[in-house]
């Protein structure tokens, strides 16, 4: 496989490691383990999904590599390191830093990162208005092109509307742009496709598609959709209570499920 090139990033080294991660949440009844020993190792350009039923610790992974798991949850063991640098040890002012702009999360919900009060166009030019020395010209010219890149019709209406104007279909593109307007090492998408209609979803696959690959970056997948993640994916990690099951490129997991599990899963989706 080729490697893709991302600036700033050593092609031969991982942007991304979990090792022998453990995250928990704690409540009055104690301690509820989420992931267990987790271990993944991402490489610049590449994309790897988190494949497993619900309450199986994916998304929990992607906020731990967020190093945001709210009040309750907290890593109790492991590292994750980004560019060889464990996230854990950062200090708070490094991990708002990184947080957004070199690791960028899409959620299942697109307005949880939309501003309901905010035209478009404001709220796509202030990402690199923020981050970067740009003209607003300079962001106004780039947050078309991206709008471009996923297919959505009529750029400068949309960049004129605000999201209660747009469908669920195009709020989530948004949100995809949003998060790519940075070109961030890491892009982390949490079921972003499962609230829309199958037939949104299969352009909302091909606008991804295109968008990765006008804006290289590396990508995590959270999704429990075996399909999704063959289709989006280069690399499969399936999990279950919190632990690997089964891990490989797509098509030779989905053809030789290594555990009962595995194979429930498989069959329950694509026999």
């Amino acid at each position: 496989m080729t490697k893709t090139v991302i600036a700033g990033l050593d092609p031969n080294a991982p942007v991304l490691e979990c090792r022998n991660l453990s995250l928990s949440y704690f409540t009055r009844s104690g301690e509820i383990p989420a992931v267990v020993n987790f271990n993944m190792t991402v490489m610049p350009g590449e994309a790897v999904g988190l494949v497993g039923e619900s309450g199986c610790g994916k998304s929990t992974v992607a906020l731990g590599v967020m190093n945001y798991m709210g009040s309750t949850g907290k890593v109790v063991s492991g590292q994750i390191l980004y560019k060889g640098r464990d996230i854990l040890s950062m200090t708070p002012e490094e991990t708002r830093q990184i947080r957004g702009s070199e690791i960028a999360m899409v959620y299942q919900e697109p307005m949880a990162s939309l501003n309901p009060s905010m035209k478009i166009a404001n709220q796509l030019m202030e990402v690199p208005l923020l981050h970067e020395d740009v003209t607003r010209h300079e962001a106004r010219q780039r947050s078309r092109d991206i709008l471009e890149a996923v297919r959505l019709p009529d750029p400068d209406r949309i960049m004129n509307s605000y999201p209660h104007q747009l469908s669920g279909g195009q709020q989530q593109r948004l949100g995809i742009c949003r998060a790519l307007m940075l070109q961030p090492a890491i892009l982390l998408l949490d079921e972003p496709f499962s609230a829309v209609e199958p037939f949104t979803r299969l352009g909302l696959y091909e606008s991804f598609e295109q968008a990765r690959q006008a804006h290289p970056s590396t990508t995590v997948l959270v999704t429990h959709d075996l399909r999704e993640a063959r289709r989006l994916a280069e690399f499969m990690v399936i999990l279950d209570a919190g632990q690997v099951v089964q891990s490989g490129v797509p098509r030779e997991v989905l053809a030789n499920p290594a555990t009962p599990y595995a194979e429930r899963l498989i069959e329950s989706q694509l026999s």
